[in-house]
C-alpha cells in the first residue's frame, strides 16, 4: 500500500504535483490557505492552469482531497511536500517566510504524532536555509531529526507550461537528505512516479542546496547570453 502524501501549496507547481501523485496511485491531501483553491480541488477543478492538470484531477478525484487544516493533513499523511513561494528580496536573496510558516505548522502537529514523518522541501532555498528549517522542526515538534522524523530537500527542475511532463520525465532528480531512511523513501517515490529512468543524485542537505543554486545560475547565464 502506498503512503499518503500531503502537498502544502496548491499553486502551479504544488497543484501539478498533487495531480501527478494521484495519477500514479497515491492518496493525496492538498493544503493551502487559499480557501478558493481548496474548494476548487474538492470540486474536481484545477485552481491553476497547466496542461493536463485539470484532467488528471478529474480522473483521479477519488484519491484527492484538499483542506486548509494543517493538523488534518499531517495526521493523515506520512510524507509532506512543501512547495510554497520563496520570493526574491531586494538584496537578491530568497525569502523563506512562507516555507517557515508551513514548517512551524507541521512541527507543532508532529509534537502530538507518534508515527514517523518525512518532510520534503521542494521550494527553492539558499545555502544554509535547510539547517534553519531542520532546527525549526525540532524546536516546534520537540523531536529529533533523523530519529523521529526526516527532512529532505528535493527541488524541481521544471518549466511552467510543461510541469506535468517535466515532473514525470525529469532529466535528473536531486535529493538532499538528513538521513538514509528519508532519502530512501523519497527515492522510492520518485522511482514509482517517473515515466523515464533518470539519474537520482542523493547527497547531504547543504550539497543539494549548492547544486540547485549552481544549476539555476548556469541556466540563467545561458539564457542571458
Amino acid at each position: 500500500m502506498k503512503e499518503v502524501i500531503s502537498v502544502f501549496g496548491l499553486g502551479k507547481l504544488g497543484c501539478s504535483m498533487l495531480a501527478c501523485f494521484a495519477n500514479k496511485g497515491w492518496n493525496v491531501i492538498g493544503v493551502d490557505i487559499n480557501e478558493g483553491f481548496v474548494d476548487k480541488v474538492n470540486r474536481e477543478i484545477s485552481p491553476i492552469y497547466e496542461p493536463d492538470v485539470d484532467e488528471l484531477i478529474k480522473v483521479n478525484s477519488d484519491r484527492i482531497s484538499a483542506t486548509t487544516d494543517t493538523e488534518y493533513a499531517v495526521i493523515n499523511s506520512s510524507i509532506s511536500f512543501v512547495i510554497v513561494p520563496t520570493p526574491s528580496t531586494k538584496d537578491g536573496n530568497f525569502s523563506t517566510k512562507y516555507v517557515e510558516a508551513v514548517v512551524v505548522g507541521i512541527g507543532s502537529i508532529l509534537r502530538t504524532k507518534d508515527e514517523y514523518h518525512l518532510v520534503v522541501i521542494t521550494s527553492t532555498v539558499l545555502l544554509g536555509d535547510m539547517e534553519i528549517i531542520v532546527k525549526l522542526l525540532e524546536k516546534t515538534s520537540g523531536k529529533k531529526c533523523s530519529v523521529d522524523f526526516s527532512v529532505c530537500y528535493n527541488p524541481d527542475f521544471i518549466a511552467l507550461g510543461s510541469v506535468v511532463r517535466d515532473f514525470t520525465n525529469p532529466d535528473m532528480i536531486l535529493i538532499g537528505e538528513s538521513d538514509n531512511k528519508g532519502g530512501s523513501i523519497l527515492e522510492s517515490i520518485h522511482r514509482n512516479l517517473v515515466d523515464n529512468n533518470p539519474n537520482i543524485h542523493r547527497m547531504k542537505l547543504h550539497n543539494a542546496e549548492l547544486a540547485k543554486i549552481s544549476l539555476n545560475s548556469y541556466c540563467t547565464l545561458k539564457i542571458t547570453f
